[in-house]
């Protein structure tokens, strides 16, 4: 069946190490966002800086949040490719058991 196919692909896809990583970057971020409401003390980057941008103002939630944001959106664009791939199965079944249902209905319309 289309299902099984599907779920089998994606746990080849994904190891355990790759889907804890993936997981454990996405909660990171959301952890730097709560943080970011309660510390405000700068790491001090600045003085060492030789990029334009000035790094002085930094905090440490701002810095993980930042380091953690491309695991998170990606994260995120793998839910949402599941999230449609599991409608297209969902409506198939549903396509399927409404035809068998018709079916019945017909034969028991005839007798």
């Amino acid at each position: 069946m289309q299902v099984d196919l599907y779920f089998r692909q994606l746990s080849i896809s994904l190891s355990q190490r790759t889907l804890f990583l993936i997981c454990a970057g996405n909660e990171l971020f959301f952890v730097a966002l709560y943080l970011m409401k309660w510390v405000h003390t700068p790491i001090g980057l600045g003085v060492y800086s030789t990029y334009p941008l000035s790094l002085t103002d930094i905090t440490y939630p701002q810095a993980m949040a930042i380091i953690s944001f491309p695991i998170c959106f990606t994260k995120n664009i793998i839910n949402l490719v599941q999230l449609w791939k599991a409608s297209k199965i969902l409506v198939g079944v549903d396509l399927a058991e409404r035809a068998i249902a018709r079916e019945a209905n017909l034969k028991a319309r005839k007798t």
